[in-house]
């Protein structure tokens, strides 16, 4: 009788505090990407310099802003052409930002499902040197690449007072401009854009 009342007063104790922790007046967080990070490191032959982090602002009435930098500079591995032997690492830097309006469906507060149209934008600069290889050559590149895109993204937050995290997905559309190389007038060409998303992060 006494381990269960014992048993019932901390499950009790439990519950106000996780309640009081999830009602701390934090308005502000910042997240890690640690998914989005690993993804990066598979592709490249050392370790690139990455920063993937997300900054959330609340707002009145369950709505939020989010900016979204991203930054990556480092040696990355690319595809072989047609069964060829690999071609030579390139240099990659990248820059971008994803801005982002949360709606959260309570409307209240800024926890639980939201909807957030997204607005992407990425630099990319890559170098490459020429090599020649058993089936032929790869001739070297120098590119400036640029990418905008809008997307519809849906997800779900939870908040303590000492932690926070997201997932969440989107779809949309993307236009890219690449100049250099052979085309001096440039490419352009637009495509699907999709995204899947983890955030852990601290809010404040």
């Amino acid at each position: 009788m006494i381990k269960f009342l014992l048993a019932f007063a901390v499950s009790c104790f439990a519950g106000d505090f996780g309640d009081s922790l999830a009602r701390e007046p934090h308005d502000q967080a910042i997240y890690i990407h640690p998914t989005l990070a690993y993804l990066t490191l598979q592709m490249s032959d050392s370790v690139p310099i990455e920063v993937f982090l997300t900054y959330e602002k609340e707002l009145e009435n369950g709505k939020s802003l989010t900016v979204e930098p991203c930054v990556i500079a480092g040696n990355l591995k690319m595809k072989a052409e047609d069964g060829n032997a690999p071609p030579p690492m390139a240099k990659v830097f990248s820059i971008g930002v994803d801005l982002g309006y949360r709606n959260y469906f309570n409307g209240q507060v800024s926890h639980g499902l939201y909807g957030a149209p997204v607005l992407q934008l990425t630099y990319v600069h890559l170098t490459r040197k020429g090599a020649v290889v058993a089936s032929g050559s790869y001739l070297p590149l120098n590119l400036d690449g640029y990418t905008a895109g809008l997307m519809g993204v849906f997800g779900y937050r939870t908040k303590w007072s000492g932690f926070t995290m997201y997932f969440d997905g989107g779809i949309g559309w993307q236009y890219t401009l690449v100049e250099g190389g052979q085309n001096s007038g440039g490419i352009t060409g637009s495509g699907l854009l999709y995204e899947l998303n983890i955030g852990i992060g601290l809010p404040f």
